[in-house]
């Protein structure tokens, strides 16, 4: 990534040669996913309002070097990938699941902010849960049906167990406990 040009910098080790894509907007990460056609590359800057994608299929051929982006309204101060299509975008009080293979992007209200790396996702439910809160909350991501689980104390941090699929949600108390939450 160049983060000065807004634009990604290839490089053919055996020729010494490359190219750039540029991006059209500033970016300092990067992931990569498998996608229908191949491995994509996912870029963004927090603060920045935009994500782009690039299908890696094609790079070699310029005419395969042509971003595809997606806008963040309110912009993006984290992003966690939620599985190989989905992330998540916290932004203040706002959160963003973005599906990469439909290049949609729903907006979820909320009245707190919430932290995007308190979150996981099992099967079509969102979970979140943040630290200083009492309560865990999940969105069914097919309705964006919320609700919420009221706790005994306030979260002071949230682990999900993808094994059992479970939750465990620490509690800050002199001496000590947790709540397991089975989803």
């Amino acid at each position: 990534v160049d983060a000065s040009a807004a634009a990604l910098v290839f490089t053919d080790i055996r020729t010494q040669g490359g190219f750039t894509v540029p991006l059209g907007a500033p970016a300092s990460r990067l992931l990569l996913r498998d996608s229908d056609s191949g491995r994509q590359v996912v870029a963004w800057a927090e603060g920045g309002a935009q994500l782009s994608t690039l299908e890696l299929a094609g790079i070699d051929d310029s005419l395969g070097r042509k971003p595809a982006h997606l806008k963040i309204e309110t912009g993006i101060d984290s992003l966690v990938q939620l599985d190989n299509d989905r992330l998540l975008i916290a932004s203040s009080i706002n959160l963003y699941v973005v599906d990469l293979p439909d290049e949609q992007v729903t907006p979820l209200s909320a009245m707190t902010p919430y932290s995007a790396s308190s979150s996981a996702l099992v099967g079509e439910r969102l979970l979140l849960g943040t630290a200083g809160q009492s309560w865990v909350s999940t969105v069914d991501l097919a309705t964006l049906n919320p609700e919420s689980m009221l706790l005994d104390g306030a979260i002071e941090s949230f682990h999900y167990l993808p094994g059992p699929k479970r939750i465990v949600v620490t509690h800050a108390d002199s001496v000590g406990h947790l709540t397991v939450v089975d989803p």
